[in-house]
């Protein structure tokens, strides 16, 4: 999906749903901070996620413009209502949007609040596809994501000598992060050491995961 098929869908949302402020989720919001991204990986999605972001209950509306729709069929793209509840990423993702604007046929100003780059790699982690990873592979070797900012704004890792003499652990915590590893290593889900360790905040885990394979994609292409 390119910048201007995005442009097109947000603006027959915006007639069919008569808003004028979406939010965007999945892939396509790296447009809303890469409108220059071309690469074939990161664009290849042929839906663009959204709703409407005052009145989300409008969403099912845009099965007007839904997979197997008139307008599908007539452009090659369309649009998949969904909900803000879908976004599972950092807190305060919601301020970081970015506005990528459009305007209608009738002039009338059209917003799409993309997540910002960072917070989408995250959501994408944490639906853990093959798509999904080959996606953030791709965003990352395009340099448009940045580790530092990554790890400075999660800040869910702490180590202190007087917790665990200096082993890594979940902010707040005394559970090593190691044990993360260990779970997935043995097989077992993020949801057993949730049971397991219940004092461990969901997200913690979802964004260690988010910098483990930051770490594993970098190491990769300097190997």
């Amino acid at each position: 999906m390119k910048l201007k098929n995005v442009d097109h869908v947000l603006r027959a949302a915006a007639n069919i749903c008569e808003e004028t402020d979406f939010g965007v989720v999945g892939s396509q919001a790296i447009f809303g901070q890469h409108p220059d991204v071309t690469d074939a990986v990161v664009t290849r999605s042929i839906e663009l996620d959204l709703y409407p972001l005052n009145a989300p209950e409008k969403s099912e509306m845009l099965n007007a413009i839904g997979v197997m729709s008139k307008f599908h069929n007539e452009f090659g793209y369309y649009a998949d209502g969904v909900g803000p509840e879908t976004v599972v990423a950092p807190e305060g993702w919601q301020h970081r949007r970015v506005a990528l604007t459009t305007r209608t046929l009738q002039g009338t100003e059209v917003r799409g609040w993309c997540l910002e780059t960072h917070d989408l790699l995250i959501s994408k982690y944490v639906a853990g596809r093959p798509k999904d990873l080959e996606y953030c592979s791709a965003v990352i070797r395009l340099a448009k994501a940045e580790k530092d900012l990554l790890l400075n704004r999660l800040k869910v890792i702490t180590a202190s000598d007087d917790i665990l003499s200096g082993t890594p652990v979940f902010a707040g915590e005394r559970v090593p992060v190691r044990t993360l590893i260990d779970y997935i290593e043995e097989g077992h889900s993020i949801a057993d050491l949730l049971v397991d360790f219940p004092t461990v905040a969901k997200d913690n885990v979802i964004q260690v995961l988010a910098m483990l394979k930051d770490d594993l994609q970098r190491h990769a292409a300097r190997s």
